[in-house]
């Protein structure tokens, strides 16, 4: 074998092995989605994935499969954003938008989830309901707590908005 040829191999099973690190954190990752919608009582298409690219990602309602929402940060964190709709059943034609991040890495067979920066996050095992329902109630109250404290100022703001980030 070429000096050549094993760089090319080098290559080859870095490629595999990042491949499948991608694989389970997606597969985390729609498992936390499945206890959210569980967790907050919520129809299927009021949970959507995005990129985290915000406005260079697609228009609100408009989710992607989890494996093209995701990017990679310099440390192999996975992020994704998530895109809840909230609906007016007064109003349902003007939803209106929250988005925040979620994060997963793989840290020696378990998967480390966290909502924001500053959150150091839960480690889980995918098999782990208990564990993926924390999270999920977890997110769940911190969408509720900003919800309370937020949404009337928001929506009450000069050039009211139906796109919102949060920091969670």
């Amino acid at each position: 074998m070429t000096r050549y040829e094993k760089l090319c191999a080098l290559y080859a099973d870095a490629r595999l092995r990042a491949e499948g690190h991608r694989e389970r954190c997606a597969a985390v990752l729609e498992r936390l989605r499945d206890r959210l919608l569980a967790t907050l009582g919520m129809p299927a298409d009021a949970l959507a994935f995005r990129t985290i690219e915000g406005e260079s990602g697609p228009e609100p309602g408009a989710g992607l499969p989890v494996r093209e929402a995701m990017s990679s940060a310099e440390d192999g964190t996975w992020h994704v954003g998530a895109q809840v709709t909230l609906r007016d059943p007064k109003a349902p034609e003007q939803p209106f938008y929250l988005f925040f991040d979620l994060r997963v890495r793989e840290d020696a067979g378990r998967f480390v989830l966290s909502l924001s920066d500053e959150d150091p996050g839960r480690t889980v095992r995918p098999e782990d309901d208990a564990a993926l329902d924390a999270v999920a109630e977890d997110a769940a109250r911190r969408l509720e707590g900003w919800l309370a404290d937020n949404l009337e100022q928001v929506l009450g703001a000069a050039g009211r908005t139906e796109r919102f980030g949060v920091y969670l």
